[in-house]
Parts: C-alpha cells; sequence; structure tokens
C-alpha cells in the first residue's frame, strides 16, 4: 500500500514537472510609431528584431507609420531593433511585457548621393584631360 502511493505521488510529480515545462514562453510585445526622414514610414518598410546579430523576427509595415512585433529570447537580453537594415532602437526582452516605442530611421540623404556623383564625374573629367595631355608620355 506505501509502495503504490509513493509510486503514484513519484507519477504526479512527472507528470506535473513535464506539463509545466511544456508552457510557451511569452514573447515581448514591441509596437508604436515608424519614422523614415521625418515622415511616416511607408507601406513595405521592413522592422527587424535582432538577438546577438541574428534576426528573431521581422515586420513589414502594412499601416503607414506603426508596427507592431513580437519577440522571445532569453529574459534582459537586449534587442536591436532595425528599420529597412539600418539600427532605429533597442529595447531590453522582458517575459510577458508590451512596450511602446517609436522608431526614428534616416535614409541616405539625396544631398550626399550627389555631391558623390558630382565628384565621381569631376574627377573623371580630370582624369580624362590629365591622360589626353600626357598621352605621347604616357605610350613611351
Amino acid at each position: 500500500m506505501k509502495i503504490s502511493i509513493v509510486i503514484s505521488i513519484v507519477c504526479f510529480l512527472l507528470l506535473f514537472i513535464s506539463l509545466v515545462s511544456a508552457i510557451p514562453q511569452l514573447p515581448m510585445i514591441l509596437s508604436g510609431e515608424v519614422i523614415v526622414d521625418s515622415d511616416p514610414a511607408k507601406k513595405g518598410t521592413i522592422i527587424s528584431a535582432r538577438v546577438n546579430g541574428k534576426e528573431m523576427n521581422n515586420y513589414v509595415v502594412v499601416k503607414d507609420g506603426y508596427y507592431t512585433l513580437s519577440v522571445i529570447a532569453k529574459e534582459g537580453e537586449i534587442i536591436d531593433i532595425y528599420v529597412n537594415n539600418k539600427r532605429s532602437a533597442s529595447a531590453i526582452f522582458s517575459t510577458g511585457a508590451v512596450e511602446s516605442l517609436t522608431l526614428n530611421s534616416k535614409s541616405f540623404p539625396a544631398v550626399y548621393m550627389i555631391a558623390l556623383i558630382s565628384l565621381i564625374v569631376i574627377g573623371g573629367y580630370f582624369i580624362a584631360k590629365f591622360f589626353a595631355k600626357n598621352k605621347k608620355r604616357i605610350v613611351r
């Protein structure tokens, strides 16, 4: 009789432990506004969450300027949030937490692109002029 009670208790404890370990971890929910170049992010903008460089989840903006992202990580790990592959913000993971974050991102400014193209064109012009002027010396 005593042995059957002990066996029953041990079986119950093992069953209880297996059930408790099978409960899935709650994610952390991150949501808020997404701003790119001072304007609400357009539909199709990609928001991603990375922990230690590994992408944990991503979200494609479907309503201009807003996102919602769920992330599962270890308690206390740092979540880096990217907007179109550019780091925008960070959060510390907390199981079941809901955090509101506004993400701000800047794309490569058109002014810099114009300046870079201008330098390439001007540089190419002077290189071509140099070779045209010194063609006889270079050929020898």
